[in-house]
């Protein structure tokens, strides 16, 4: 419930198609960067083990820990990239999800 719930709020933000950023797991710029925000805050802020959402994804496990530790560094240099993270963590906070 949760995942989908935080893949459909992250998609929405961005206004991206669910089936290219999730299901097609499109390459595009935009639809991968969606993805990793998904990625991080699934592991960051609502504590899924990187096994599980790697299996779940259907990634390595050192390459999902690699994607986690770069949306941390841009969120830390990046102050765009890191309004955006705000933004949708306060939006899924007004949802009751966390």
């Amino acid at each position: 419930y949760t995942l989908d719930k935080v893949e459909r709020c992250v998609c929405e933000y961005f206004n991206l198609d669910y089936e290219e950023v999730i299901t097609k797991k499109s390459r595009q710029r935009d639809c991968a960067s969606a993805r990793h925000l998904i990625f991080r805050i699934l592991h960051d802020d609502f504590g899924y083990s990187c096994s599980i959402l790697a299996s779940h994804y259907g990634c390595e496990y050192r390459w999902f820990k690699q994607i986690c530790a770069n949306v941390r560094s841009r969120c830390n240099i990046y102050k765009e990239y890191k309004k955006h993270y705000d933004i949708i963590t306060t939006v899924l906070l007004d949802l009751d999800i966390v």
